[in-house]
């Protein structure tokens, strides 16, 4: 019999889309390995259940669960998994705890932390060494969109905020960029995603189509956009982990409170710029990254590098084998 691994996820709207996405690849690496996933998503106003029931089949259990631990518990109860992997932003995580000290099965807390050599990072990515997205060809598109930039020209910039963006940093990057596109008659495309839970969406796209930006909605595979881009305007959030398991350095701005460390290792690392709060940030500063940054090519080019060293891109399979050969639970 497989393992059966149960995963509880936030996705709530206070969340954003960054946690169900990181559960999200721990799970397709735990399928990858044979094991059977139950995704349960306390909440769903963000709009990331409709999208997980329709793209899982019948590969993966995904359960809405209310904001309630008492659902938790009846959810865990029912489907008796061998192993708990809780999100660090769901609710309910004692009682979670008690009910599974009591169960007959041979639980084994973890603690982020203090096993980082293990590859934590993939799922919680504040540890620089672990971080990557699941592309079966990823690496062959790493290694030839890092070759390709080698020469420091930059063709694709892309703006992406993840699947909420509640501040509006869609609107004041895609300004910024598109004026810099047009007053130095630059040549290069802009790519900008639009999350599915965006309030601005339909304002966002008139926008982009008046700045003769690409425009995606409710985009579900950014890999191919990673591999195309040279360079991005985003959040610090897991999308900056990813963008770097592309060597893809970023113009960013932090969009929520959670996001501050994971900014602070990125740029400490040079891999980004920028890392101004969205209710800080103008229009002018982004400017000026763009300008003094982003399209200097010495600058560009060490930024590239500097991303690329930080991702091997297979931390969420060193955790996905943590977390099979122990059948613990793990607590990011």
């Amino acid at each position: 019999m497989p393992p059966k691994i149960a995963i509880l996820a936030d996705a709530r709207p206070v969340s954003g889309g960054g946690h169900v996405m990181r559960c999200w690849y721990l799970s397709k690496a735990l399928r990858y390995l044979g094991a059977e996933v139950l995704l349960g998503l306390v909440g769903s106003a963000n709009g990331v259940f409709s999208h997980f029931k329709e793209h899982t089949g019948k590969a993966v259990v995904v359960s809405h669960l209310e904001d309630q631990p008492t659902v938790h518990l009846d959810w865990l109860k029912y489907h008796s998994p061998d192993c708990l992997v809780i999100d660090s932003y769901s609710v309910g995580q004692e009682e979670c705890r008690a009910y599974l000290d009591v169960s007959p099965h041979a639980y084994r807390f973890y603690d982020q932390r203090g096993n980082e050599d293990l590859g934590m990072g993939a799922l919680y990515p504040h540890d620089p060494r672990f971080r990557g997205i699941l592309d079966p060809d990823w690496l062959g598109s790493r290694q030839m969109a890092f070759a390709r930039r080698e020469h420091g020209y930059i063709d694709h910039v892309l703006i992406s905020f993840g699947m909420v963006d509640r501040p509006g940093s869609s609107f004041l990057a895609l300004n910024a960029l598109s004026r810099y596109r047009q007053e130095t008659h630059g040549k290069f495309e802009i790519h900008l995603v639009v999350g599915k839970a965006n309030l601005q969406s339909e304002a966002l796209e008139l926008a982009g189509r008046e700045w003769g930006v690409r425009v995606y909605r409710d985009l579900t595979d950014m890999g191919f956009l990673y591999a195309l881009c040279d360079a991005a305007i985003g959040a610090p959030g897991v999308s900056g982990w990813e963008r770097c398991a592309y060597a893809i350095p970023s113009i960013l701005i932090q969009n929520a409170e959670n996001q501050a460390s994971s900014r602070d290792v990125l740029i400490k690392a040079g891999a980004a710029w920028g890392g101004t709060q969205a209710l800080s940030v103008t229009e002018a500063d982004l400017y000026s990254d763009i300008k003094q940054n982003m399209f200097a090519s010495e600058r560009y080019l060490a930024a590239m590098r500097a991303a690329d060293a930080l991702c091997d891109g297979q931390g969420v399979f060193r955790l996905a084998a943590a977390v099979l050969g122990d059948k613990g639970v793990l607590s990011c």
